[in-house]
């Protein structure tokens, strides 16, 4: 019984993300629309031949709610209001059609970090992304504008490599 409800409840979520942008998008990333700004960047299918790139301001489609500043999909709902973008980043697996949102949010007493799954009210409208009535911007030089910088490595520092391992290996062997 129990795995009969793991496999709906799985196959549930499947179908309730299923048919965002994330389903016919590729190279999803976070770039910087200005200092306090981020958008999200997606090659979407078009009825075009190739995959048209778009970008789309996500001040218009998060923002956050209550004390614990949850994120929230809202339109207009002003994300960098409350959220340091520099500090949001996105985890994707595109097979699963998962792609949420973390950012680190706070008012004047509290910090936290919250996360969104961005595939369940962002769409692709004919390549280009979309958020409620919101569509995002197709411009020429959207493939060179940078993936967002600032956000956390997902390496080890190479000070950690020259003054631990290196040392640690000349000792030991």
């Amino acid at each position: 019984m129990k795995i009969l409800f793991a496999l709906l409840t799985a196959l549930a979520v499947v179908v309730a993300t299923d048919g965002g942008y994330i389903s016919n998008c590729r190279n999803v990333s976070i770039v910087n629309l200005d200092s306090n700004h981020i958008g999200l960047r997606a090659y979407c299918d078009a009825d075009t031949s190739a995959p048209r790139c778009s970008i789309m301001d996500l001040d218009l489609c998060y923002g956050t709610t209550g004390e614990y500043l949850k994120l929230e999909a809202r339109d207009n709902g002003m994300l960098s209001r409350n959220c340091t973008t520099d500090s949001c980043v996105l985890q994707t697996d595109t097979p699963a059609h998962i792609t949420v949102l973390s950012c680190r949010c706070r008012n004047r007493s509290k910090e936290s970090r919250s996360t969104k799954e961005t595939n369940d009210i962002i769409s692709n409208n004919n390549g280009t992304l979309k958020c409620f009535e919101n569509l995002g911007t197709t411009p020429p030089d959207c493939a060179q504008i940078a993936t967002k910088s600032g956000s956390r490595a997902k390496y080890l520092p190479s000070w950690i490599f020259v003054y631990i391992f290196i040392p640690l290996y000349l000792i030991w062997w």
